[in-house]
């Protein structure tokens, strides 16, 4: 994802998406990516640091990602968007730009909310749902066979 976010930005890869090892702060043209960030708040914000943060000149995105059991992908793709609704509004205004929350859910077999299409679409970056959902399903098995070993 963060690789991806780069290239829509004008980044120039030297490197294919899986041995892409993210920086803190990647700066690539007028836009800012952060990986991992702990944001600092004009008022106190209990949920401050999400996976991703991408600074465009127009808007700002705070992107989060989660992979978690299938049955419940609907309950965090919605919580995602609760739990950082306080930090979107704070950056609102510190960025007087508009700041969206950008939830990407995927089911540890590859099961995805109604919506999750919809928010890869918003982001406007070269991923799809598919690549997603079979890179989940893989890196599922890929953790079951060593449980089993």
């Amino acid at each position: 994802m963060h690789h991806k976010i780069l290239v829509a930005a004008g980044w120039k890869s030297k490197t294919p998406w899986r041995a892409h090892k993210p920086e803190r702060t990647t700066v690539v043209g007028k836009h800012v990516v952060k990986w991992d960030p702990r944001v600092r708040t004009i008022d106190y914000v209990k949920h401050n640091h999400p996976d991703i943060i991408w600074e465009s000149p127009d808007a700002v995105r705070i992107i989060e990602i989660s992979c978690p059991s299938d049955g419940k992908v609907t309950y965090w793709q919605k919580e995602k968007v609760s739990i950082y609704t306080d930090l979107q509004n704070d950056m609102r205004r510190t960025h007087r730009k508009p700041v969206t929350i950008t939830p990407i859910v995927i089911g540890n077999t590859g099961v995805i909310a109604s919506d999750c299409a919809k928010c890869l679409e918003d982001l406007n970056i070269e991923l799809d749902v598919v690549s997603l959902q079979k890179i989940a399903a893989i890196e599922t098995v890929k953790i079951c066979r060593n449980l089993i070993i």
